[in-house]
C-alpha cells in the first residue's frame, strides 16, 4: 500500500516489526519509497518496483510487485527484524551530504558512493565531520537492505552503499560571546595569524556569521572533516564561498 512515509520512521519499526512481526519485503521506486509490501510468512520473497512510463491514467506510481513463496519449515521471519539497525536524527541536511546516489532514506540514512571513500562509511561520514553508527548493502539501488556490515568494514564490488552518519557533537572551551556580520577574509578560533587567517575580534571563542549570538542558523555554515588546522584552513582557502573558519 501507499504508507505515505518510507520504511526508516520509527513507527514501523516499532509497530509493524517489533509488535506485529511484519517485514518489509517490497519497497516502491518512487516517491521517496513510501510504496510498501509488508508480510509475515515464512519463506522467501523476490520483489521489484520497475519504472511505468506508462502515462496512462491511474497512480503516477511506479508499480511495487512481489512473488512469496511458502515454506512450512523455515524459522519465524521475526528473527530478522527484533534487531533493527541503529537510526539518529543529529545530522545535517541532506543537501550538505557528499556524493549521494540521489536517495535519503531518512534518519540521518543515504545510498551514497563507495569509490571515493574506498567503500567504508566510517570513512565517508568522517569526510563531512559526522561519525558513522551503521552501515549496509542496499538492494536494489533503494533504501532495502541487502546486509548489514561494520562502520570500519569495506563493502566491495558495489557502486554504493547505505551510510547512517550522526553528527559529531564538539564543545570549545571558550563559548562564543559575540558575533559578527563584518565580512572578513577568513577567521579561527585558534590563536595565531598562520596562512593569513586572523581571530575574529583579536581574541579566541568568537565567530564572525549571524547578527547576534543566538543567530546560529545551519544554513550558515558547512561541515567538514579535518584533523588538523592547517588541513581546515586548506578546506576553506579551496572553497571560493568560505569567509572563515572554526576548528
Amino acid at each position: 500500500g501507499d504508507f505515505n512515509q518510507n520504511v526508516n520512521i520509527a513507527a514501523f519499526t516499532d509497530v509493524f516489526e517489533q509488535e506485529l512481526g511484519l517485514r518489509p519485503d517490497g519497497l516502491g521506486s518512487s516517491h521517496d519509497q513510501i510504496d510498501l509490501i509488508w508480510s509475515n510468512h515464512n519463506g522467501g520473497s523476490a520483489c521489484n518496483s520497475p519504472q511505468d512510463n506508462s502515462g496512462g491514467a491511474g497512480s503516477d506510481h511506479n508499480p511495487v510487485f512481489c512473488e512469496l513463496s511458502l515454506c512450512a519449515d523455515c524459522p519465524p521471519p521475526t528473527s530478522t527484524t527484533t534487531t533493527p539497525p541503529p537510526r539518529t536524527e543529529k545530522c545535517v541536511d541532506f543537501g550538505s551530504w557528499p556524493d549521494m546516489d540521489s536517495i535519503s532514506c531518512g534518519r540521518c540514512t543515504a545510498l551514497v558512493l563507495t569509490s571515493p571513500y574506498g567503500g567504508r562509511c566510517d570513512t565517508y561520514c568522517e569526510s563531512f565531520g559526522h561519525r558513522c553508527i551503521a552501515a549496509a548493502e542496499e538492494q536494489n539501488e533503494n533504501c532495502q537492505v541487502k546486509f548489514h556490515a561494520q562502520c570500519s568494514e569495506t563493502i566491495a564490488d558495489t557502486s554504493d552503499m547505505l551510510c547512517t552518519c550522526e553528527r559529531v557533537t564538539t564543545t570549545t572551551a571558550s563559548p562564543v560571546s559575540s558575533t559578527s556580520t563584518s565580512p572578513v577574509s577568513s577567521t579561527t578560533s585558534s590563536p595565531g595569524n598562520e596562512g593569513g587567517f586572523q581571530l575574529v575580534d583579536g581574541v579566541a571563542g568568537r565567530a564572525c556569521r549571524g547578527a547576534n549570538p543566538q543567530d546560529n542558523l545551519a544554513e550558515y555554515y558547512n561541515l567538514r572533516f579535518a584533523n588538523s588546522l592547517s588541513m581546515c584552513q586548506s578546506h576553506c582557502v579551496s572553497t571560493p564561498e568560505c569567509r572563515g573558519i572554526e576548528f
